[in-house]
């Protein structure tokens, strides 16, 4: 079904220098990487954080290290478009805390309905 994203376990592999993984199941065929300005993307779900990994990300980004590109589902209406970054926390908070205006992100254009059902009806987009 179009725009449907699968939510499953994987054993990610592929990683670099530090350990982190280069693989996302939801963008593996997505190649293009794009630097998304931050302060357009929402992330409307609350963040479990591990410190140690955060401060991990945020030295592999400070020294150019690749770093795993955030999932940001694309939502483009009449009215404009809408940014959701639902996973990706330890990287968003990274970015956050280096206060980076841009984060490397991969976009995946998705009809509104997949919006729906990770956030339920209450949002509205105009």
């Amino acid at each position: 079904r179009r725009g449907y994203i699968m939510q499953v376990a994987v054993d990610n592999t592929v990683t670099n220098a530090e350990g982190h993984s280069l693989y996302s199941i939801h963008s593996a065929g997505n190649t293009k990487v794009y630097d998304v300005p931050r302060n357009v993307i929402r992330r409307p779900l609350m963040s479990e954080l591990d410190e140690n990994k955060v401060e991990s990300l945020m030295k592999s980004i400070q020294s150019g290290q690749d770093v795993t590109p955030i999932d940001v589902l694309w939502v483009e209406k009449p009215s404009g478009n809408y940014y959701f970054a639902m996973g990706g926390c330890h990287r968003w908070e990274a970015y956050k805390r280096l206060n980076t205006s841009t984060v490397k992100a991969k976009l995946i254009k998705v009809d509104e309905s997949v919006v729906h059902t990770h956030l339920g009806s209450s949002l509205k987009l105009q």
